[in-house]
């Protein structure tokens, strides 16, 4: 059997050893897991978009769109596929607010000039913290809470993630240019729930998801 010279192992083992030892060398699960933003490129599937010499990987997420009119109004899933990246939840939030849905009737409550500066992962608290423009919405309280509920459900969707809030350039009160609260929101449910859990967002917006 030969054997490589010793001259020959030690640099090749001087370039493995620190490869190796990469996962030993972590402290545990990291507090922030998910930071915006993500290199979105909305309603792609697998075989749409990308270079033949850049291939992309994608993977499937619920994304939660508003449908249905006043009074009737209620919250329903739809499959798209966002680019595979560490930062898929501000992808599929990206998707909820920039993409198109799949459906005519469906669509999202948030303005498409909001911004999504950010998204952060800590503890299970996603932080989403918008543009100014995310409060230029003009819309009834049953829209605001379904549509609270909408990102909600498609960030929850993540094991890493529990409960979400909400901050507008690192803000959570306070106002912006024009006038309006952050803490206000759109005018009507507002941001003293803030964080939304998963139950909490069902139990606050149970009333206005069910048909009358």
């Amino acid at each position: 059997m030969l054997r490589a010279p010793r001259a020959l192992l030690r640099p090749l083992l001087a370039v493995l050893l620190p490869v190796l030892l990469i996962p030993a060398c972590s402290a545990g699960p990291s507090r922030v897991i998910d930071l915006g933003p993500a290199p979105w490129r909305g309603g792609l599937s697998p075989t749409q978009g990308g270079a033949p010499d850049a291939p992309q990987t994608f993977r499937e997420v619920r994304i939660y769109y508003l449908t249905g009119g006043a009074g009737a109004l209620r919250v329903v899933p739809e499959t798209h596929s966002v680019l595979r990246t560490p930062r898929v939840a501000t992808s599929a939030l990206e998707e909820l607010v920039h993409g198109t849905p799949q459906r005519p009737e469906d669509r999202t409550p948030f303005p498409r000039a909001a911004r999504i500066l950010a998204v952060t992962i800590s503890e299970g608290v996603a932080t989403v913290d918008w543009s100014p423009e995310v409060l230029a919405a003009r819309v009834s309280a049953e829209e605001e809470a379904l549509g609270i509920r909408s990102a909600v459900l498609t960030l929850t969707e993540f094991p890493s993630i529990v409960s979400v809030r909400f901050t507008v350039e690192g803000r959570d009160r306070g106002p912006v240019p024009g006038g309006r609260l952050i803490e206000d929101w759109w005018g009507h449910v507002g941001l003293s729930g803030q964080p939304w859990s998963l139950d909490a967002s069902r139990r606050l917006l149970r009333p206005a998801a069910s048909p009358s």
